[in-house]
């Protein structure tokens, strides 16, 4: 959910019944005074909790843009939260999605190779679900190279090799 921006524009390019779902209370605060602004009331839901909390559906269409980099410390709740993820988040976002997906619907995830850059040899979560499980299977995979870092940064530049990357998963209707 976070910021509520994908939902929104589910809702400007046709999509009448949106479920949002976020872990962190501020972007639920967030995202409901923008849903409100924004008239999106009657067509957007925002729920408090853990991916599928809360939510009895079945979906044509599941969006996910989680975390990109792996936590190699406690979590804290916040910012925290939206750069980095647990170990299990993604065997559970599978396995709970082949629970919440029709059968002809699709799971579309924004990720990131940034893991891989900044931590050589992790393995790459979507790859590991479609190698490993016969949930799901690669339907499209597009990836775009992320703008260089401002030359100000102090930081080590990460970003030259970084791509974006949408994954679009169907699910194996031979397990379904």
């Amino acid at each position: 959910m976070g910021s509520g921006i994908l939902s929104f524009q589910l809702v400007q390019n046709g999509f009448d019944n949106v479920i949002g779902i976020d872990t962190n209370v501020n972007a639920i605060i967030g995202a409901n005074l923008e849903c409100e602004r924004l008239g999106y009331s009657d067509c957007v839901k925002i729920i408090h909790g853990d991916l599928f909390a809360r939510c009895d559906v079945k979906a044509d269409l599941i969006v996910f843009n989680p975390p990109w980099l792996i936590a190699k410390h406690e979590l804290n709740e916040g910012i925290d939260k939206a750069i980095y993820y647990e170990k299990d988040l993604f065997t559970r976002f599978f396995g709970e999605a082949s629970n919440h997906i029709n059968k002809d619907g699709r799971i579309v995830i924004i990720f990131s190779n940034l893991a891989d850059i900044v931590h050589r040899g992790e393995i790459h979560p979507i790859k590991n679900e479609l190698d490993n499980y016969n949930r799901f299977k690669k339907e499209l995979y597009l990836h775009k190279n992320v703008k260089a870092s401002s030359k100000k940064t102090k930081r080590k530049n990460w970003r030259k090799n970084e791509k974006v990357e949408l994954w679009v998963l169907i699910p194996n209707n031979s397990v379904n």
